[in-house]
């Protein structure tokens, strides 16, 4: 296996690139919906990062035990009060508790999360770049409204 990043990075497709803004999106190896949307974003004197992918609760769970061998009907019966039933204990646990347990799994190969820590990591250096200079004009700027206040401090004090 090849242990260096790749350009293009493969297993990583970028989506959207602004000037202070981009959007990556990782599949899962898998193949399922399990995709990961990555995104990059810098504000005024920051860069935060978000990462979002499709969660899924235990909608799974049986509450009534169910035999595939059952009468079609029965059999139904019992699916659908299960259904009814997860997501109802779901509408539950987030009015009740204030949040609901879900998971997400998302596979990587092995290059696709050596390429998707390398896209991390050049994203975030382009962007501090970005971040430097506008604190640096933040700063000037601050210095230049001191020289101002000074000014008009001493111009005060001089006419009177």
């Amino acid at each position: 296996m090849n242990n260096t990043p790749q350009k293009p990075a493969i297993g990583i497709s970028e989506q959207r690139v602004d000037d202070d803004f981009k959007s990556y999106k990782i599949p899962c190896s898998c193949g399922c919906d399990n995709n990961v949307d990555f995104f990059i974003e810098v504000d005024e004197y920051s860069i935060s990062a978000t990462v979002c992918s499709t969660t899924k609760t235990n909608y799974w769970r049986e509450r009534v035990a169910v035999k595939y061998t059952e009468p079609w009907i029965i059999l139904n019966s019992k699916l659908l009060f299960n259904d009814v039933y997860n997501r109802l204990a779901i509408c539950g646990q987030a009015l009740f508790k204030g949040y609901i347990q879900t998971e997400s799994c998302v596979i990587l190969s092995e290059q696709q999360a050596l390429n998707f820590a390398e896209t991390i990591k050049s994203a975030a250096a382009e962007f501090d770049i970005i971040v430097k200079v506008r604190m640096a004009k933040h700063v000037a700027e601050k210095a230049a409204e001191k020289a101002a206040a000074k000014k008009t401090k001493a111009a005060r004090t001089k006419s009177e």
